[in-house]
């Protein structure tokens, strides 16, 4: 079995069945745009279920997708 750990979550590679960078929407308001303020995220879906992992910013987001999938290739 190929485990890895990301933000405090153990999870079993092999049952993982898409990783993928996402943008949630808020319920605030972005004052500016007027629109719905934006959240970056990536979704990691698993045959049991998935979790959305929020950061601040797209550039933070990017980082650690890379690193997730850079860790998943050395398994």
């Amino acid at each position: 079995m190929k485990v890895f750990e990301f933000a405090g979550v153990i999870f079993n590679a092999d049952n993982i069945c898409s990783i993928q960078k996402v943008t949630l929407k808020g319920d605030a308001i972005d004052r500016k745009t007027g629109k719905a303020e934006s959240i970056p995220a990536f979704q990691v879906v698993t045959i049991a279920g998935g979790m959305n992992f929020t950061f601040n910013t797209e550039k933070e987001r990017d980082e650690k997708f890379t690193q997730l999938l850079n860790g998943l290739q050395e398994l």
